[in-house]
Protein backbone atom coordinates (compact mmCIF):
# COMPACT_ATOMS: atom_id res chain seq x y z
CA UNK A 1 0.00 0.00 0.00
CA UNK A 2 2.81 2.18 0.83
CA UNK A 3 5.14 1.37 -2.06
CA UNK A 4 3.08 4.06 -4.73
CA UNK A 5 3.44 6.56 -2.65
CA UNK A 6 7.03 5.82 -1.35
CA UNK A 7 8.36 5.45 -4.60
CA UNK A 8 8.22 8.99 -5.87
CA UNK A 9 9.17 10.16 -2.74
CA UNK A 10 12.25 8.25 -2.62
CA UNK A 11 12.81 9.20 -6.65
CA UNK A 12 12.62 13.02 -5.48
CA UNK A 13 14.80 12.83 -2.96
CA UNK A 14 18.09 12.97 -3.50
CA UNK A 15 17.83 16.46 -5.68
CA UNK A 16 15.78 18.38 -3.01
CA UNK A 17 18.98 17.37 -0.87
CA UNK A 18 21.34 17.95 -3.23
CA UNK A 19 20.15 21.58 -3.28
CA UNK A 20 18.72 22.79 0.24
CA UNK A 21 18.29 26.59 -0.47
CA UNK A 22 16.49 25.98 -3.73
CA UNK A 23 13.36 28.07 -3.94
CA UNK A 24 11.80 24.91 -5.99
CA UNK A 25 12.79 22.31 -3.20
CA UNK A 26 9.70 23.80 -0.82
CA UNK A 27 7.98 23.31 -4.06
CA UNK A 28 8.95 19.87 -4.63
CA UNK A 29 8.04 18.88 -1.05
CA UNK A 30 4.74 20.47 -1.35
CA UNK A 31 3.99 18.67 -4.53
CA UNK A 32 4.24 15.58 -3.15
CA UNK A 33 1.81 15.82 -0.40
CA UNK A 34 -0.78 15.39 -2.99
CA UNK A 35 0.35 13.10 -4.47
CA UNK A 36 1.15 10.87 -1.92
CA UNK A 37 -2.55 11.63 -0.73
CA UNK A 38 -4.03 10.75 -4.15
CA UNK A 39 -2.40 7.13 -4.55
CA UNK A 40 -3.19 6.13 -0.76
CA UNK A 41 -6.93 6.92 -1.72
CA UNK A 42 -7.24 5.73 -5.05
CA UNK A 43 -8.27 2.33 -4.61
CA UNK A 44 -10.97 3.24 -1.91
CA UNK A 45 -13.63 3.65 -4.16
CA UNK A 46 -13.04 0.49 -6.03
CA UNK A 47 -12.51 -1.35 -2.54
CA UNK A 48 -15.77 -0.03 -1.25
CA UNK A 49 -17.45 -1.29 -4.99
CA UNK A 50 -16.43 -4.89 -4.21
CA UNK A 51 -17.43 -5.46 -0.72
CA UNK A 52 -20.67 -3.50 -0.91
CA UNK A 53 -21.68 -5.79 -3.93
CA UNK A 54 -23.01 -8.87 -2.34
CA UNK A 55 -26.17 -9.11 -4.09
CA UNK A 56 -26.08 -9.80 -8.31
CA UNK A 57 -28.46 -7.38 -9.24
CA UNK A 58 -29.00 -4.98 -6.13
CA UNK A 59 -24.76 -4.59 -5.46
CA UNK A 60 -23.80 -3.62 -8.85
CA UNK A 61 -26.89 -1.42 -9.61
CA UNK A 62 -26.57 0.63 -6.20
CA UNK A 63 -22.60 0.88 -7.11
CA UNK A 64 -23.27 2.22 -10.79
CA UNK A 65 -26.06 4.59 -9.72
CA UNK A 66 -23.74 5.97 -7.00
CA UNK A 67 -21.01 6.47 -9.53
CA UNK A 68 -23.35 7.97 -11.79
CA UNK A 69 -24.71 10.83 -9.29
CA UNK A 70 -21.30 11.07 -8.41
CA UNK A 71 -19.88 12.41 -11.80
CA UNK A 72 -22.86 13.82 -12.68
CA UNK A 73 -23.57 16.47 -9.55
CA UNK A 74 -21.15 17.74 -7.28
CA UNK A 75 -22.89 15.86 -4.49
CA UNK A 76 -20.18 15.66 -1.80
CA UNK A 77 -19.82 11.82 -1.29
CA UNK A 78 -20.90 11.76 2.37
CA UNK A 79 -24.26 11.26 1.34
CA UNK A 80 -23.85 8.84 -1.13
CA UNK A 81 -21.84 6.57 1.50
CA UNK A 82 -24.81 7.31 3.96
CA UNK A 83 -27.88 6.46 1.60
CA UNK A 84 -25.94 3.10 0.81
CA UNK A 85 -25.75 2.47 4.59
CA UNK A 86 -28.92 3.28 5.24
CA UNK A 87 -30.09 0.95 1.99
CA UNK A 88 -27.85 -1.50 3.44
CA UNK A 89 -28.82 -1.58 7.29
CA UNK A 90 -32.21 -1.79 5.44
CA UNK A 91 -31.56 -5.08 4.09
CA UNK A 92 -32.56 -3.40 0.59
CA UNK A 93 -28.73 -3.86 -1.17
Amino acid sequence: MCGPTAVPCLLCEPPVAALPACALAGDHQAALVPLSIGLDGAPAPLILARSSDQSVLAGPHATVAAAVVAFATRLNPFWMLLAGGIFGFAGLI
